[in-house]
């Protein structure tokens, strides 16, 4: 009776988990394809409220709002570690009004473990070296794209096939603003010393590089600059120097206010205000904790 009853039960389960199971070789239920769907994380700043000049984003935006172009690709790992190419996405712009965006990988895939590494944002993939793994800031010591990223690990098998992963954003925002400048006063020179010029895919940052940028403008006294930046390598070690000049063509610098030192942290926003009180003096204020603190003597006071 007990082996008659125990041959039930296995019956009874082996029915079961063939109707819950797939097969991918036979006309049985197919396996469902792996999916996976794509979701920007960063749609604002972390510490967006703490600069009046920089305005929240609605986040319910489309997906091209945010990140406009994308690149990604998809690499089944096997047991020995090899990463073989399935799937290569080359960079294009983003269409379509969705909020995310989905993409279904052919069902003759094999089940297994995959990665999949996603770039978004890129004028082109210049700055991605051959293997996609790493990324260099700022070429031309410009502020360059605002570049976004994620990198997965995913596990396909007949009830793990459906994903979502996030692209997180991987530089910060620099904000200078100059108040109450001289009206005689068009244009200054920038210059960001000491941010990452690269980033692998675990978000590690290496190797200094510079900034440098210029801006003009006529009858302001208040102005404000922004300027996407890789982050800096150890705290408080980005240095900005700012110098003012009558017009372009001119060598000699009418202001010179004194260098400041700061932390550029991605996808933060980092900013610095100079107040002109008269006699070639400022007062420069920055972003701590997102409170505006007085600097003085290159101390924060």
């Amino acid at each position: 009776m007990r082996n008659d009853t125990t041959y039930r039960i296995l019956l009874a389960g082996g029915l079961l988990l063939l109707a819950s199971s797939c097969i991918k070789d036979e006309d049985l239920r197919p396996c469902p394809p792996l999916k996976v769907t794509i979701e920007v994380k960063d749609k604002n700043y972390f510490n967006i409220g703490a600069v009046e000049s920089e305005q929240r984003r609605d986040e319910n935006l489309p997906f091209k709002a945010y990140v406009p172009t994308l690149y990604y690709r998809l690499q089944r790992i096997d047991d020995d570690g090899t990463a073989t190419l399935m799937t290569e996405h080359r960079l294009a712009e983003v269409e379509g009004d969705e909020r995310s965006i989905e993409v279904v990988f052919p069902d003759a895939y094999p089940h297994g473990k995959y990665v999949m590494t996603t770039w978004g944002g890129l004028h082109d993939m210049a700055a991605l070296d051959e293997k996609r793994e790493q990324v260099t800031f700022h070429p031309q010591n410009r502020g360059g794209d605002d570049i976004y990223m994620s990198h997965d690990t995913l596990i396909y098998d007949a009830y793990r096939h459906d994903y979502s992963v996030e692209l997180e954003r991987t530089k910060g925002k620099l904000i200078v603003e100059g108040k109450d400048l001289p009206l005689e006063i068009h244009y200054a020179t920038k210059q960001i010393a000491s941010v990452a010029r690269h980033m692998d895919l675990a978000f590690r940052y290496w190797e200094p590089t510079f900034l440098h940028e210029e801006n003009d403008w006529e009858g302001q006294q208040h102005v404000v600059f922004k300027t996407l930046a890789s982050p800096s390598l150890t705290e408080h070690g980005t240095q900005v120097t700012i110098r003012c000049y009558d017009s372009p063509q001119h060598d000699v610098a009418l202001l010179s206010p004194p260098p400041v030192k700061l932390s550029i942290e991605r996808n933060r926003l980092s900013a610095i205000r100079y107040v002109y009180e008269g006699q070639d003096r400022f007062k420069v204020y920055v972003l701590v904790n997102d409170n505006w603190e007085l600097i003085h003597d290159m101390d924060i006071e």
